[in-house]
C-alpha cells in the first residue's frame, strides 16, 4: 500500500512538471523579443518583416536608406535621436496615391521613437491609401522623441470624404524643422504635444479630427501655425505661436486659425505675439458654431485679430467665456480711456475686432503662461513588460510549495508505517 502511494505521488509530479513546462514554454513563446539593426538584421525593413506583433525593432546608431513600411503593431526605436537617421527620398509627387513615404504606418499598436528622419517628401505618413495596405482605422499609434527636418511634410495623414477616420494618436516631443508642412492629422481623440515647430512653411494642422487636445507646442516661424479645419470638440491651449508672417499676397501669417466647419472648440491660454495675424477668421469661408477663444494673450501682431473672407452668418466664435476675454497689446492704443470694472482684472470697454466680432471681457494683465523655449526630451518609451514575469514568478512559487507538500506528506506517511 505504501509503495502505491508512492508511485501515485510521483506520477502526480511528474504530470505536475511536464504540465508546468508546457505552461512556462508557452509563456516564453509568448513574450515579444526585441531585434537589432543592423546586428541581427541589416535593414529596418528585414527586422520589421521577421518581427512578430509586439516585438520592438532596436536601431543602433547609423545612416538607413530606404522605405521602411509598418505592417503589424511593434515598437521602432532608434538609439539616439540626433544619430540614429533615416534619410528618405525627396521625389515631390512620386506617382503613387499619397507620393513617395519614407516611413509608413499601415497598422495600429505602433511607436516610433528616437530618430532623425530627413530628406523625405513625406517622413511619416499614418494610414495612406494604398493597395498593398490594410486601410482600415487605425488606433494607438505614437510618434515621441524624433526629429523631422528638411522635407516637404513630415507627418502625414491623407484626408477624404469616404477616408475611414484613425484614432488615438499620440504625437509629443518631437521637433519639426524645415519643412514645408510640420503635421497634418485627421485623426480624432488625439493628442498633439509638447513639440517643437520651427522654420516651417506650415506648423501644423487639423483636418476633420475631433476631440483633439493641441497643448504645450511651440511654433516658431512659419507662415501658418495652426489651422482647424472640419473640426469639432477641439482643444488647443498653452501653446506659444509667434512669427507666423504673410506672404507676398497677403495670404496666411497667422498664429491661429479657423477655416471652415470647426464646431465646439476652446481655444485658450495660449501666447500669440510676433505674427502677422494673431487669431484669423475667413482665411478660407469659415462655418461652424460653439467655439470660444479666450485667456490668450494676444500681442505684437500687425493685427491681433483679423476678421476677412466670406465669413458667412453660421459663423458663431466667442471672443470670451461669459467671464474672462483675451489680453490685447494695443488694447489702451484703441481705448485710451477704458477703467477696469471693481477690481476685476477685465476692462470696461469691449474690444472690437469688426461689427459682428468682440471681446466683451477684454484682461488688464497678461496671462501667466509658460513659455517652450527648450527642446523637449521624451519620456521613456520603453514600457517594460511586467505582467507576463508576474506569471512565470506566481507559477514557480506554486510549483516549490506543492512539492514541499507533497514532500512533507511523503515524510508523515512514512512515519506511520
Amino acid at each position: 500500500m505504501g509503495n502505491l502511494k508512492k508511485i501515485t505521488a510521483l506520477l502526480f509530479i511528474i504530470i505536475f512538471l511536464i504540465s508546468l513546462a508546457t505552461i512556462l514554454f508557452v509563456i516564453f513563446r509568448m513574450q515579444p523579443k526585441t531585434i537589432t539593426v543592423p546586428d541581427d538584421y541589416p535593414t529596418i525593413q528585414a527586422a520589421i518583416a521577421n518581427a512578430s506583433a509586439g516585438d520592438t525593432v532596436f536601431v543602433k546608431r547609423g545612416t538607413y536608406n530606404g522605405e521602411i513600411i509598418i505592417n503589424k503593431p511593434l515598437s521602432l526605436i532608434g538609439e539616439d535621436a540626433n544619430g540614429t537617421i533615416i534619410n528618405g527620398r525627396y521625389e515631390l509627387y512620386y506617382p503613387r496615391p499619397w507620393g513617395w513615404n519614407t516611413v509608413t504606418i499601415g497598422a495600429s499598436d505602433v511607436l516610433i521613437s528616437g530618430f532623425t528622419i530627413t530628406n523625405c517628401e513625406h517622413a511619416v505618413a499614418i494610414n495612406p491609401y494604398s493597395g498593398s495596405l490594410n486601410t482600415h482605422n487605425l488606433s494607438r499609434i505614437r510618434i515621441i522623441g524624433n526629429n523631422i527636418e528638411n522635407s516637404h511634410m513630415g507627418i502625414f495623414e491623407p484626408s477624404g470624404g469616404l477616408r475611414i477616420r484613425d484614432h488615438n494618436v499620440y504625437i509629443s516631443a518631437n521637433n519639426f524643422t524645415n519643412l514645408l508642412g510640420g503635421l497634418s492629422l485627421t485623426s480624432s481623440d488625439s493628442i498633439i504635444s509638447n513639440n517643437i515647430f520651427s522654420a516651417n512653411e506650415a506648423g501644423l494642422s487639423i483636418v476633420g479630427g475631433d476631440n483633439v487636445t493641441i497643448s504645450f507646442n511651440s511654433i516658431e516661424s512659419t507662415s501658418q501655425g495652426i489651422t482647424l479645419a472640419l473640426a469639432s470638440n477641439t482643444f488647443v491651449f498653452d501653446n506659444n505661436i509667434t512669427g507666423s508672417v504673410a506672404d507676398l499676397s497677403g495670404y496666411y501669417g497667422y498664429g491661429f486659425s479657423f477655416a471652415t466647419n470647426c464646431n465646439n472648440s476652446l481655444i485658450f491660454d495660449n501666447n500669440i505675439w510676433g505674427n502677422t495675424y494673431g487669431i484669423a477668421l475667413g482665411i478660407a469661408e469659415s462655418r461652424g458654431f460653439g467655439s470660444s477663444i479666450y485667456g490668450n494673450n494676444l500681442f505684437d501682431n500687425t493685427e491681433n485679430a483679423n476678421v476677412s473672407g466670406t465669413v458667412i452668418l453660421e459663423t458663431i466664435v466667442s471672443w470670451d467665456n461669459g467671464t474672462m476675454g483675451n489680453y490685447w497689446g494695443d488694447y489702451l492704443s484703441k481705448y485710451p480711456n477704458a477703467a477696469e470694472i471693481d477690481s476685476s482684472g477685465i476692462w470696461n470697454t469691449p474690444y472690437i475686432i469688426e461689427e459682428n466680432n468682440a471681446d466683451n471681457y477684454p484682461l488688464i494683465r497678461q496671462v501667466n503662461i509658460p513659455m517652450v523655449t527648450a527642446t523637449p526630451k521624451p519620456n521613456s518609451v520603453l514600457i517594460e513588460n511586467w505582467f507576463q514575469p508576474l506569471i512565470i514568478i506566481i507559477v514557480i512559487v506554486a510549483v516549490v510549495v506543492v512539492v514541499l507538500l507533497l514532500f512533507r506528506s511523503h515524510r508523515k506517511n512514512k512515519q506511520t508505517e
